[in-house]
């Protein structure tokens, strides 16, 4: 059995859960290959026994270039799909989203569950520390080996978002996806710690980082998707 699972992380939180789903299966005797996720990034070809998308939840919705990502997924044909996402508290409408994208590619979607990681909007809060922190991510872990303990062992499981929650979250997303991401990246700066290192600009999922001035500093522009992925790896914690 092969599984080839599609995955963005932004801060880490869904590339954990990742490595929890690929030893799983491993150990089952799946063949396991990972697809990082970034904008513009081409889907390999060929269908698998079983496709799985696995995404932070922003906004109540998957990172839109995740979700055009799947939308150029080969055609399905039936073929099996999980979905995994990783949320700081509640996902509403984003794993039903991801899953509509699936099963219009043909795809049977078989499971889809959501995981509570460390709350990652740092614009809003404070990620948490120390034993928080500890106790955050060993939450987030038994959701992900829950998740996948229940499909190896054939009673795979969805999660259900209620059409209350569905009514709310869903414009909620939208407008973030046209239009609010776009101004984040207008609340981020590097401060004099700066090294110049470009590292930042490397990693951006959607090319939003330019380097520019004398000495060279990081710019975000309206492309920003809000990962945080820039403040996570910046060497001299400069950026805030």
């Amino acid at each position: 059995m092969r599984a080839v699972i599609h995955f963005f992380s932004g801060t880490g939180n869904t590339a954990r859960a990742v490595g929890i789903v690929a030893a799983r299966l491993e150990a089952a005797g799946w063949d396991i290959a990972r697809q990082a996720i970034a904008d513009g990034t081409e889907p390999p070809a060929g269908i698998p026994d079983l496709t799985v998308a696995a995404f932070p939840i922003w906004a109540w919705a998957p990172p839109h270039f995740a979700l055009e990502y799947v939308r150029r997924l080969p055609r399905g044909n039936g073929a099996k799909a999980a979905v995994l996402a990783t949320c700081g508290g509640f996902g509403a409408q984003g794993v039903r989203e991801m899953e509509r994208a699936l099963r219009r590619r043909g795809y049977v979607v078989a499971a889809s569950g959501e995981a509570g990681y460390p709350d990652n909007f740092l614009l809003a809060v404070d990620p948490p520390m120390g034993t928080d922190l500890e106790r955050a991510l060993a939450e987030g872990d038994e959701a992900v080996n829950l998740f996948i303990n229940k499909y190896i062992s054939g009673r795979p499981e969805k999660i259900r978002c209620s059409c209350v929650h569905r009514l709310w979250s869903w414009p909620i997303a939208r407008l973030f996806r046209a239009c609010g991401r776009r101004f984040l990246g207008k609340f981020f700066v590097a401060d004099d710690r700066c090294t110049s290192c470009g590292q930042c600009a490397a990693a951006c999922p959607v090319g939003a980082i330019r380097m520019e001035g004398a000495p060279a500093r990081p710019r975000w522009g309206a492309d920003c998707a809000g990962c945080y992925r820039c403040i996570q790896l910046c060497p001299a914690r400069a950026i805030q």
